[in-house]
C-alpha cells in the first residue's frame, strides 16, 4: 500500500478503507511485484531471472494481500474486472515464470535448509550433552531426538503437553505414546493421532533415554512446576519462548568451533543447516529404509483431505506409525528389560531412577519405560563410556542405590542391570504386532552402522532384519494356512448342505413309500392233512368304494386312484353309482388325477409329475389349497408352464 500510494508510511493495525482496497488491481499489483523481484518494472519474467526474491516468497506475500481482499474467495475476473485481484491470470503466469527459472538455476539462489546428515545429527547430540549448563545439556537431546521420531516442526515439539505422554496400552514394556496436537497441520482433533515411541539402539537417537533424563532432572530441579508443556527449559511456559531458546542453543551449537566432522563425511552441499534439518533427516530415514510417502505422511501428521478415504479412515493406524517410528531408530527399534538377577523391580526404579517423574504425575507405566532406559544409560556413564553424559545428581543416587542392592545383585560385576532387546513390529489382520527377536539379548555394544575397519558387519541391526525376513515369511505361511482352512471350511459346509438335502428328499421319498402300500388280498388259512401239505385260496375280500378322508400328500391322492389301499376300491375303477356316492370330494379331487394321468402319459412317472405339481403351486400349501388352484385353473384352460403338455 505504501508503494501504491507514493510512499505514504502507513502505521502497524491500519484499517483501509473500501474505496482503497477496490482500488487494488493485478496491474498495480504487477508493477510492485516487478519491481521487488527484478528491481525493473519492465522486466520480462520469462527471459529476465528473478534477482532479489524466489517464488516462495512472492507465494507469502500473495497469501497475506489476499487475507485483506474483500473478495478473496473469487477468482479476478478480466471482463467485470471484479474478484481477488491476487488470483489474476497475470500474477499465476509470473509464478509459473519464476518456477522454470529455478529449475534452471538462474535467479537468486534458494535459502532453504538442506537435511543434517547422520554424523551431523550425532555430533549436535553429543555436543548437547556435553553443554556447561546441565539443563541445557539434558533438554536440548531430548529436544532433538523428540523431533526426529515425530517428524516434527521446531515449534510443534515446543507445544507437546505433559498430558500427552501416555504408556503403551497394548505393549506397556515396549515404548511410550505421545500426540502432537497443536502441530501446524493440525486443523482439527482427529488430526491428531496417538503415536508410539520407541527406544533406539544407536543412544543418540534414543527418544525414551533422553526424555527421562531430561524430565527426571527438570522435575527435580523444579518440583513445584505446574507447567503443563513438556520442555520448559529455564522455566518457560510459553511454546513461543520455549522455541525461541532451543532455536538459540541450536544455533550456538552449530556456530561453535566445535561442531566440526571429517572431510570424508562432508557433503557436496553448501546450503546451510537450521531447526528444520531435523525434520528432513527424519524424512530421508524414514524413506531411506523403505517406507513409503503415505506412510512417512502419517507419522509427520501430513494428511489431506482432497480424498474420500481422508474423511472415513481413522487417523490413529497402529501398524502404520509404528512401522515408521521403527525405521526411525537408527540400530533398530528396542526396549529396555531388567536382567533377572539384578535385583532391580520396577518399584525400585520407581523410588531411585524416577522418583521426580513420579512425584509430577506423570503415569506409572510411563515412569517405568523411561525409568529403564535411564537407567541403562546411567550405569554406562558411571563405568567408563565416556560418551554418555548424566547429570551428576542422578548419576549419584542411582549407583548409591545399586550398591545398596548388596547380594540382591547376582549379575557378574560390570554387568549393566538392564539389557536392551531388539524388538520386531508386525501386522496381521489389521492388528499391530511388536515382539522381541530371539537372541537380541545380547550384542549391546553394536550400535549398527559401519565397524572399526570401516566395513559394514553383521550387527544386531543386520541379524534383526533377518529375523523380521524370517517372520514375514512365517506369517505370509500362516495367512496361506489359514486361506486353505478357511476353504476346507467352506468346502465342508457346502457338502453338509447337500447332503442335508439328500437326507431330506429319502426321508421324504419314504414316507411316501410307507403312506402307499402294495395292494393286498385276503386269503383263509391253507387247510394241512397229516399226508399231503397243500394250500388252498379263498375267494378275495369286497373292497369298498370309499375315498381317503384326509390325504397326506398329493402322492396318496394318486395313490388313492391307482391302486386304492386300506380295503378301498382304486377311484378310477368306481362305477356311476359309487362316483356319484362320493360326488363332491371326487369331483374336487378329479384334476388332480387327471392332469396326472396326462403327464405319465406324456412320458413322465407318477411321482415326478406329482412334484411337479407341487413346484409350480409351492411345496408349503396344503393339499386342498392346490386342489383349489388346480380347479380354477381347468376351468379357465390356463396351466402353470411347468404343467403345460405339449403334444406332437
Amino acid at each position: 500500500m505504501s508503494f501504491l500510494h507514493n510512499g505514504r508510511v502507513f502505521a502497524p493495525g491500519h484499517r483501509w478503507s473500501r474505496g482503497q482496497l477496490l482500488a487494488i488491481t493485478p496491474e498495480k499489483i504487477m508493477r510492485y511485484l516487478l519491481r521487488k523481484i527484478y528491481g525493473d518494472e519492465n522486466a520480462n519474467p520469462d527471459e529476465d531471472p528473478p534477482v532479489h526474491h524466489r517464488r516462495n516468497a512472492v507465494l507469502y506475500w500473495k497469501k497475506a494481500w489476499s487475507y485483506f481482499m474483500l473478495d478473496q474467495n473469487h477468482q479476478w475476473s478480466e471482463v467485470t474486472k471484479k474478484g481477488n485481484p491476487t488470483r489474476a491470470a497475470v500474477i499465476n503466469k509470473l509464478l509459473r515464470a519464476m518456477k522454470k527459472m529455478e529449475a534452471a538455476r538462474r535467479g537468486k539462489p534458494s535459502m532453504a535448509r538442506r537435511s543434517f546428515i547422520p554424523k551431523e545429527f550425532e555430533k549436535i547430540v553429543t555436543l548437547a550433552e556435553n553443554h556447561e549448563d546441565p539443563e541445557v545439556g539434558a533438554c536440548l537431546p531430548s529436544y532433538m531426538t523428540f523431533q526426529l521420531h515425530m517428524i516434527a516442526r521446531l515449534d510443534d515439539t515446543a507445544k507437546f503437553r505433559l498430558p500427552d505422554l501416555k504408556g503403551f496400552r497394548q505393549y506397556p514394556d515396549l515404548g511410550c505414546t505421545a500426540k502432537l496436537c497443536w502441530a501446524k497441520n493440525c486443523m482439527e482433533e482427529r488430526d491428531a493421532p496417538t503415536q508410539v515411541l520407541f527406544g533406539a539402539r544407536n543412544w543418540r537417537y534414543c527418544t525414551l533415554q533422553h526424555l527421562g533424563m531430561w524430565l527426571e532432572l527438570h522435575y527435580e530441579l523444579n518440583p513445584d512446576d505446574d507447567n503443563e508443556f513438556i520442555f520448559g527449559l529455564k522455566g518457560k511456559s510459553d511454546p513461543d519462548e520455549i522455541k525461541d531458546s532451543v532455536a538459540y542453543y541450536l544455533r550456538l551449537l552449530l556456530k561453535s568451533e566445535e561442531f566440526t566432522l571429517d572431510p570424508a563425511d562432508l557433503v557436496d552441499d553448501d546450503r546451510d543447516t537450521g531447526s528444520h534439518s531435523t525434520r528432513k533427516l527424519a524424512v530421508n530415514l524414514s524413506r531411506g529404509n523403505g517406507r513409503n510417502k503415505d506412510e512417512t505422511d502419517h507419522r509427520g501428521r501430513w494428511k489431506g483431505s482432497d480424498r474420500q478415504q481422508d474423511q472415513y479412515a481413522d487417523t490413529t493406524i497402529p501398524y502404520v506409525d509404528a512401522i515408521v517410528a521403527a525405521a526411525l531408530c537408527v540400530g533398530g527399534p528396542i526396549a529396555y528389560f531388567v536382567r533377572d538377577d539384578s535385583g532391580v523391580s520396577s518399584e525400585w526404579i520407581l523410588e531411585h531412577v524416577t522418583p521426580h517423574m513420579l512425584a509430577a504425575n506423570i503415569p506409572r507405566q510411563v515412569c517405568i519405560v523411561l525409568g529403564r532406559a535411564l537407567l541403562w544409560k546411567v550405569w554406562e556413564a558411571a563405568h567408563g563410556d565416556d560418551d554418555h553424559r548424566v547429570p551428576a545428581s542422578i548419576k549419584a543416587r542411582v549407583m548409591a542405590a545399586m550398591r545398596d542392592l548388596g547380594a540382591r545383585n547376582r549379575l557378574e560385576a560390570g554387568t549393566n542391570p538392564v539389557r536392551r532387546a531388539n524388538l520386531g513390529v508386525s501386522g496381521l489382520d489389521a492388528q499391530l504386532y511388536v515382539f522381541e527377536l530371539m537372541g537380541s539379548g545380547s550384542g549391546d555394544d553394536d550400535e549398527g552402522g559401519v565397524n572399526s575397519a570401516g566395513a559394514v558387519g553383521r550387527g544386531s541391526r543386520t541379524v534383526a532384519r533377518e529375523h523380521e525376513a524370517e517372520l514375514r515369511f512365517l506369517g505370509s505361511e500362516v495367512q496361506r494356512l489359514q486361506r486353505a482352512v478357511a476353504d476346507s471350511a467352506e468346502q465342508t459346509a457346502r457338502r453338509d448342505t447337500i447332503m442335508r438335502h439328500i437326507l431330506l428328499k429319502i426321508n421324504r421319498n419314504l414316507a411316501r413309500l410307507a403312506a402307499a402300500p402294495g395292494r393286498r388280498m385276503a386269503v383263509e388259512p391253507a387247510a394241512v392233512s397229516d399226508s399231503v401239505a397243500a394250500q388252498v385260496s379263498r375267494p378275495p375280500a369286497v373292497l369298498t368304494a370309499s375315498l381317503m378322508p384326509r390325504p397326506r400328500t398329493l402322492h396318496d391322492l394318486w395313490a388313492e386312484w391307482q391302486h386304492g389301499g386300506g380295503g378301498r376300491k382304486p377311484a378310477k375303477d368306481f362305477n356311476s353309482g359309487e362316483r356319484g356316492a362320493v360326488r363332491s370330494v371326487y369331483s374336487f379331487r378329479k384334476p388332480l388325477w387327471d392332469k396326472v394321468a396326462e403327464m405319465v402319459r406324456a412320458g413322465d412317472t407318477a411321482n415326478v409329475a406329482c412334484d411337479k405339481i407341487y413346484a409350480a403351486y409351492g411345496e408349503g400349501l396344503s393339499v386342498t389349497a392346490i386342489l383349489r388352484k388346480m380347479r380354477a385353473d381347468r376351468k379357465n384352460g390356463t396351466w402353470p408352464d411347468r404343467l403345460v403338455v405339449y403334444r406332437l
